[in-house]
């Protein structure tokens, strides 16, 4: 503990005078009582930061004095434990308000908002007036906050459940979190989660309406319908696809919706709404997009395009650059491995943590199934003069294509790509493929059935912010995760969630943990921390 001792300036000037004259008398000096804790779980230990879940855990400390002259006595001492937001100005605050407790043991639930805090112990010696004081750090997180949001539909209406990971091998699972919301949300058809540092969209997709989730809580209510986001507000809005592109100049959010119409917002810039479709290109030709947005999700190539779709009905890749506003045909740099416009029809696109843009098409001629990835890259000039914005010159890079063998391809619906290693999974019945792409001239092989199941969800996770996560957290951007449901299973517990490692070398897959008793399996995404 660290001792807090204030000597008044008179006093101070005295005793440093005393100290400049000869020494020429004999001192009693009486010796100070120290204070410190006793090591342990039970006592804070300076320094430190504890993880809690809010509503779930207690600030519990037990904290065993020891004083270097044996006072023991509990009442001798006055106690104070602080809890103060990581930063705050001290001037700025009110001692009482961010005073907790005044008792030596501390014992209460933790009702903090999420987000990093200071913590102080402190223990005044009331004979001598000294105060120890221990400075520790509190680490608040919400099952609401972020965890594996589980959609899935009981009879037609919506189930949302959470699974948080609190360490690598301890969950705590939240169910059923919309039973009490009081209004018809409809069926459920997806769930979208996009992140960005400023806000976050976790957008509910029903037959009635979207609705962006609140960021902190996951509250859904009439005023987060995802209709207040427009100039012109719709009834309804149902949305197919939407991504952030957070590292990109504009920081353009885009999204489809039922009508198959493009919108964007420009996040830098304030109040910025949906205002009208962009679904032409460049600003002159219709088309219908395919129901897929990716995003360059990697800042090692700052200024890049912002999002990349795909135009159904003229086959090809197509993009919105950082200083346009309608949809351009994409255009490629360096080697040729692929034609834009492909030919073939668009079954699966999905973005990486590292960057690169991996997608499946299908040949509608002969049924052959392809991937194609994509690199989008980018560099920044900066201007002359330091008032002026500088220029983002993007392009784009062709990175990997091949036709895709194996039993079944030809009906597969469901693909998900490793964020690591470069391997296609895909999905069939109760059967999930692996097909290496590094060796695309031999065929997929099984590796997971589930009889008496259906695959529904097959995906990785890409994990925007990866600096804010240990690497046990970070490691679950390279699962596999499936959820499927048992065919013949009570509509209100046949879902299932399982989770796999994925190793090198096409080695075979590790489950790691499984969860059941959810709704038929609509989706499954991580909702990542809000900014602390």
């Amino acid at each position: 503990m660290k001792k807090l001792l204030y000597i008044p300036v008179v006093v101070a000037a005295a005793l440093w005078s005393a100290g400049c004259a000869d020494d020429i008398g004999n001192y009693d000096y009486t010796e100070i009582n120290e204070v410190s804790l006793e090591r342990g779980n039970k006592s804070p230990e300076e320094g430190k930061t504890y993880d809690v879940v809010a509503f779930i855990d207690n600030i519990d400390f037990d904290p065993q004095l020891k004083s270097s002259l044996g006072v023991n006595d509990e009442s001798a001492y006055e106690y104070e434990w602080r809890i103060m937001p990581l930063g705050t100005d001290w001037s700025a605050i009110d001692a009482e308000e961010i005073t907790v407790c005044t008792t030596r043991r501390i014992n209460q639930p933790v009702t903090l908002s999420p987000g990093k805090y200071s913590a102080f112990f402190n223990v005044k010696d009331k004979s001598t007036g000294v105060t120890w004081t221990t400075c520790f750090y509190l680490m608040v997180r919400s099952v609401t906050n972020e965890g594996w949001l589980i959609l899935s539909n009981v009879n037609d209406k919506c189930r949302l459940d959470i699974v948080y990971n609190r360490s690598e091998t301890e969950d705590l699972l939240s169910h059923d979190i919309f039973q009490d919301v009081d209004m018809d949300l409809g069926k459920p058809e997806r769930l979208i989660f996009n992140y960005d540092l400023g806000d976050q969209a976790t957008l509910l997709v029903t037959d009635k309406n979207t609705w962006n989730l609140d960021r902190v809580d996951l509250h859904i209510a009439e005023e987060n319908s995802l209709v207040w986001r427009f100039g012109v507000s719709p009834g309804s809005v149902r949305v197919k696809a939407s991504a952030i592109s957070k590292f990109a100049g504009r920081n353009l959010w885009a999204i489809i919706d039922e009508k198959d119409d493009i919108y964007t917002i420009a996040r830098n810039v304030d109040g910025a709404f949906f205002e009208f479709p962009l679904t032409r290109l460049n600003g002159t030709t219709p088309f219908k997009p395919a129901p897929f947005i990716c995003v360059n999700h990697s800042n090692a190539n700052n200024g890049c395009n912002p999002v990349i779709m795909y135009d159904a009905d003229h086959r090809q890749f197509i993009q919105i650059h950082n200083n346009s506003v309608y949809p351009s045909v994409m255009d490629f740099k360096g080697r040729h491995i692929f034609d834009n416009p492909t030919g073939r029809d668009m079954l699966h696109m999905e973005s990486t943590k590292a960057g690169p843009i991996h997608s499946v098409l299908r040949d509608p001629a002969t049924n052959d199934t392809y991937f194609y990835t994509i690199n989008m890259r980018g560099e920044y000039i900066e201007a002359e003069h330091w008032w002026e914005e500088g220029e983002y010159i993007s392009y784009n890079e062709q990175a990997a294509y091949g036709k895709v063998v194996g039993p079944e391809i030809e009906s597969a619906t469901k693909f998900a790509f490793h964020h690591q290693w470069d391997y296609l999974f895909y999905a069939v019945g109760d059967k999930v493929y692996q097909f290496n792409m590094a060796t695309p001239d031999e065929p997929a092989v099984l590796v997971l059935t589930f009889p008496g199941e259906e695959v529904k969800v097959l995906r990785s996770n890409p994990f925007v912010a990866w600096e804010a996560y240990a690497d046990w957290e970070r490691a679950r951007a390279f699962q596999l995760v499936i959820g499927s449901d048992v065919k013949s299973g009570p509509a209100a517990t046949c879902g299932k969630v399982r989770f796999y490692e994925v190793p090198n070398l096409m080695q075979p897959l590790k489950k790691l943990k499984e969860y059941d008793g959810f709704g038929s399996i609509v989706e499954v995404v991580y909702k990542e921390r809000a900014k602390y």
